[in-house]
């Protein structure tokens, strides 16, 4: 329980909780009232990947870790790496091994849609990328409210309970471990702005949620994959306080997956996940400058 400046410190953070949930509902009703939240063409399913389309490019992701993690650990480097010099250097490799993968098996498998998952030419709402890029923008705007109402009545409970604070997701604990250490923060910056949204993107809207659509519909489809999303990123060291990033992140990708069935092109969901991500990098290092 709390006490004392701790009791202050509680009804400041719900107060401000309060603010971004009125914020939450003013700018959803003008956004309604706007057409932004219309799906008019939602009935339009277009070119889906297939079931061995969504195991293979899953496997690709894994294995693509898996490689660069057994090369890179037993390389022999010419200069010692901490921990963190090795991780940023993996997941870099990684994301660039895993890229190469999906080419060249978009090469081999003519039918697999790589052209529809990034931007479906055949979309009856057709888009122009500055537009596409313009709705991710506005769809972070709105996201932003929800994720920042919920955070602070998570960290007013914990701050009530046991004079906690809400835990970090695992990118940015490595983020800040890269900035204590400074030289692998271009590698750091790279994977958590550029790299993580582009895979995360292609695989779970382009690939899963397209799959999803096409057997159990839009809107399920979008349920579906953000529920796959956020378990992807459970740590079970967090114990109990890891629901809230899952919680956090499952109401994020619910408006990446929304914006990706209103345009259907991956470029508007990269753009709201590296602005997000981008958001949070700076906020990070500004913190811990």
């Amino acid at each position: 329980m709390t006490n004392g400046a701790t009791d202050m410190q509680w009804v400041g953070v719900l107060l401000t909780s309060l603010f971004f949930f009125l914020g939450f509902l003013v700018s959803t009703y003008i956004a309604k009232m706007k057409g932004f939240f219309s799906l008019p063409f939602k009935k339009y399913v277009g070119a889906s990947p297939a079931g061995i389309d969504v195991l293979l490019t899953t496997f690709f992701w894994i294995f693509s870790l898996f490689v660069s993690s057994n090369i890179l650990v037993r390389w022999n480097f010419t200069v010692s790496l901490t921990n963190i010099h090795l991780i940023a250097l993996i997941q870099t490799f990684a994301f660039l091994f895993n890229v190469i993968l999906i080419f060249f098996y978009a090469l081999i498998r003519s039918s697999f849609p790589i052209k529809s998952i990034i931007k479906d030419p055949l979309f009856p709402g057709k888009t122009t990328i500055g537009s596409d890029i313009a709705t991710g923008i506005k769809a972070l705007i709105l996201a932003l409210f929800p994720l920042l109402a919920g955070m602070c009545v998570f960290e007013s409970i914990l701050i009530y309970v046991n004079g906690g604070t809400p835990p970090m997701q695992e990118a940015v604990k490595f983020l800040i471990e890269a900035l204590k250490e400074g030289k692998p923060i271009f590698l750091a910056l790279f994977t958590i702005i550029v790299a993580a949204p582009i895979l995360e993107e292609f695989l779970f809207r382009g690939i899963i949620q397209s799959y999803f659509r096409k057997k159990i519909g839009p809107i399920a489809g979008i349920f579906s994959a953000s529920a796959l999303f956020s378990l992807f990123h459970f740590s079970y060291s967090q114990g109990f306080q890891n629901i809230f990033i899952l919680l956090s992140l499952f109401i994020l990708s619910l408006y990446l997956g929304f914006i990706y069935e209103k345009t259907r092109s991956i470029i508007a969901n990269i753009t709201l996940h590296v602005t997000f991500n981008l958001i949070n990098t700076i906020v990070i290092i500004i913190y811990n400058m």
